[in-house]
């Protein structure tokens, strides 16, 4: 008896979710315009304090080190599943987790690893670590930008040649008047006026 296709489907599903659930999952997060020490910070926050929308935290355990910066975290989860096409089901979730603050050696930023201590779902650990990072990115705010401001020399090798100063112009000496008196003054003796000749008289005829 030959396997059917869809035996044969089943079964290449069962081996490759077989293979996903034999070793750790990790989800990276790198974290530009930040300190490492903001992230660090944020990192505990949310990790002590998660936020699920639709499962109840039972048990949260956090073990940080500030040494390594990395955190290992022990966490039990319940709710009610409610399918409208069936009856409501009970279901619980018990999560080992190790998040790591990492240093991009190419970009020089900070970077998060998220990696599942257990047997899980990849997909499973994906949403746990996008849930994670999103809370953490919320946490601290908009990116920093970091500006370089240029420093300048201490020993410049030009310096500035002194600028000197022009000259100032000389005013032009003027020759001192000497004060006369008016009163003292006799006036002039006027020129001579030129004599006169008489008229010629006629002669009578």
């Amino acid at each position: 008896m030959h396997p059917s296709l869809r035996t044969t489907s089943l079964l290449a599903a069962a081996l490759a979710g077989t293979l996903a659930l034999n070793g750790c999952v990790t989800r990276t997060q790198s974290l530009a315009g930040y300190s490492s020490d903001e992230v660090w910070i944020a990192m505990q926050a949310v990790a002590d304090s998660p936020s699920y929308d639709d499962w109840h935290i039972v048990q949260n355990d956090v073990y940080a080190n500030d040494d390594t910066r990395c955190i290992e975290i022990y966490r039990e989860l319940r709710r009610l599943y409610v399918s409208p096409y069936a009856d409501p089901q009970k279901q619980a979730e018990e999560w080992r987790f190790q998040i790591a603050l990492q240093q991009d050696t190419e970009e020089g930023f900070p970077s998060i690893d998220f990696t599942a201590r257990q047997v899980a779902i990849p997909s499973h650990v994906w949403d746990e670590a996008d849930r994670y990072f999103a809370q953490v990115t919320a946490l601290l705010g908009p990116p920093k930008v970091l500006i370089e401001t240029p420093v300048a020399p201490e020993n410049p090798t030009t310096e500035a040649a002194p600028v000197e100063a022009a000259p100032a112009a000389e005013a032009p000496t003027q020759t001192p008047r000497e004060t006369v008196d008016i009163d003292a003054l006799t006036p002039a003796a006027a020129p001579a006026a030129p004599p006169v000749e008489p008229a010629p008289t006629p002669s009578g005829r």
